[in-house]
């Protein structure tokens, strides 16, 4: 992969990652999802520039910042005399080229790197009206189609339970992590195909028909382990196929290590090669990850605990980003 694109689609997954989640912003606060927008926004300089936001916002800070994050880069709109991004990109004719008429990727741009390559955005023109950057907001909001489709796959479903432990199924477990990933996935502005939308069984061809259906896609099925007769055994494994296609590992690796991390769980099995069905027939990149052990006596209350669901949505959700992001 040509470093040019992949510094072009870690910017726009920034952009993705960063402008589809609502912050919350204490007063005076620059900083939202681990970004610091302090080389392109100060509130004083953002509510006096615009009439519309003092009346607004003023005394206001936190929600200020909300309205630069969410639509005030999307408008272009100007909040510190050290950026403008309409004379950015007018200078700049790489970034015109790179980035288009997607205005945030500017702003994310100059804090990343802009500003360290000494790249000069100051000055100030005439401010756009929203109105007039109506088709900009939509190219934003339509730029993750330069992504591929993400297809989940919740394992099992309807006559087929998969792991069972009393009355605790695995197929309603991985549908709860995919609902959950794939909510996550679609904030950030990816689109999200999901192999199953509800309760009921589906071959393992047509998984695999779904994802290849696509021209372009990566492909995570979401298990449940079990090794009966052994209520000690515990962690993640992750399975995938670099014949079918030599980014799989790369995949697979990411959302391992995303995962765990977000949930502290133990790596069982690393990265493995495997010849399940929707591996080694799949022609997109494409994983298997097994979040934990239903046996376990350790990890069964935390597999059945919708917070603990909800940290390995959001770990595989990350590591299907960063994969993105071409790490």
């Amino acid at each position: 992969m040509k470093k040019s694109f992949r510094i072009r689609t870690l910017l726009l997954v920034c952009i993705l990652l960063f402008s589809f989640r609502l912050p919350v912003a204490a007063s005076g606060e620059t900083t939202a999802n681990g970004v610091d927008y302090e080389a392109v926004y100060n509130y004083d300089f953002y509510i006096n520039q615009y009439a519309d936001l003092k009346a607004a916002f003023v005394g206001n800070p936190a929600a200020a910042f909300r309205h630069f994050l969410t639509n005030g880069m999307r408008e272009g709109r100007q909040a510190s005399a050290e950026f403008n991004v309409q004379l950015y990109r007018q200078r700049y004719a790489d970034l015109e080229r790179t980035f288009g008429d997607n205005l945030p990727a500017y702003y994310l741009h100059y804090i990343l790197c802009g500003k360290a390559e000494r790249r000069n955005a100051a000055g100030t023109v005439a401010a756009a009206k929203p109105a007039q950057t109506a088709a900009n907001t939509q190219k934003q909001q339509t730029s993750a189609s330069a992504f591929p489709v993400i297809v989940l796959d919740p394992g099992h479903g309807g006559t087929d339970p998969g792991c069972v432990r009393g009355k605790t199924y695995e197929k309603n477990i991985t549908f709860a992590v995919v609902l959950e990933a794939a909510r996550i996935l679609q904030e950030r502005g990816f689109a999200v195909r999901l192999t199953r939308d509800s309760d009921y069984r589906i071959v393992l061809a047509d998984r695999v028909a779904i994802s290849n259906s696509y021209e372009n896609a990566a492909f995570v099925a979401v298990h449940v382990n079990t090794l009966p007769y052994n209520n000690r055994y515990s962690g993640m494994e992750i399975f995938c196929n670099g014949e079918s296609h030599p980014e799989s590992p790369r995949l697979a690796r990411n959302v391992l290590a995303y995962t765990t991390g977000a949930t502290g769980a133990r790596t069982s099995k690393a990265v493995t090669d495997s010849f399940f069905h929707v591996l080694k027939n799949n022609s997109h990149p494409a994983c298997l990850i097994e979040i934990g052990f239903l046996s376990s006596n350790t990890e069964y209350p935390l597999l059945v605990s919708d917070s603990y669901q909800k940290l390995v949505a959001g770990g595989i959700a990350d590591g299907i980003t960063a994969f993105l992001a071409g790490q």
